[in-house]
């Protein structure tokens, strides 16, 4: 339950439903990690570092991940997403970040970024040990829910394309698709795969503007996509 949570409980039911003391931020999060451990184990997430669960596809190429992140406030939130193996890399995958801090996904969909009622989405330290882990639990069966329906994004560079699409044109309230440049990489990645290369370079020069790699890296970057186009290699 969040701080707005309990203000809007405090305004209905009076000062006497709620407590505002706050839980220690370490008792906190292993109470989060060991309830999401269990329950997206039991459903064939595997625990990565951290916070993080991913979970294979039916494709080499695809994964996917479930993320508890940490705002500002220390409160933790849930985002979700896909990570491809044949996007190239050129820095070591620690040093790439996504606008909350987190190493960035090649298509994720944050629900802080697009969502009008975002306490849902959010677990805070104003409660007591059993409401957090009843919230934690009613989060991870709704993040599940949305997770899964994303793996279909990895069913062929079609589907994979028409997700991306369907990002790029949803209204964003805090960061949209353009604030996620691995992702405009990746999506013009996918683009030279499904035979639109035009579009894909011009998509990846508008990436490549914000990541400001060097010019070597920039070069080797572009080779190895070509190359990745001219093979179909790894997908």
């Amino acid at each position: 339950m969040t701080f707005w949570n309990y203000i809007a409980r405090y305004r209905d039911k009076g000062p006497e439903s709620v407590r505002l003391s706050m839980l220690p931020i370490e008792e906190y999060r292993q109470i989060i990690s060991d309830v999401a451990e269990k329950s997206l184990g039991s459903k064939g997430w595997a625990r990565g570092r951290g916070l993080e669960w991913s979970r294979r596809t039916n494709l080499t190429w695809g994964e996917g991940i479930i993320r508890l992140q940490t705002l500002k406030s220390e409160d933790l939130s849930a985002a979700w997403g896909i990570r491809l193996a044949f996007v190239p890399q050129s820095r070591p995958p620690s040093k790439r970040r996504g606008p909350r801090g987190g190493p960035a996904l090649d298509l994720s969909y944050d629900p802080l970024d697009y969502e009008r009622d975002t306490t849902t989405w959010a677990l805070g330290r104003h409660a007591s040990r059993r409401e957090l882990r009843e919230d934690t639990l009613a989060l991870l069966e709704r993040v599940h829910s949305e997770a899964k329906r994303w793996l279909r994004c990895c069913s062929d560079i079609e589907d994979l394309l028409d997700c991306f699409e369907q990002k790029k044109a949803k209204q964003a309230l805090c960061f949209g698709f353009y604030n996620y440049p691995y992702e405009v990489l990746a999506y013009g990645v996918t683009l030279g795969l499904a035979d639109r290369k035009g579009e894909g370079r011009e998509e990846i020069g508008r990436a490549l503007e914000d990541l400001r790699y060097s010019a070597t890296e920039e070069s080797a970057l572009k080779t190895k996509i070509e190359d990745l186009w001219a093979s179909g290699h790894g997908v």
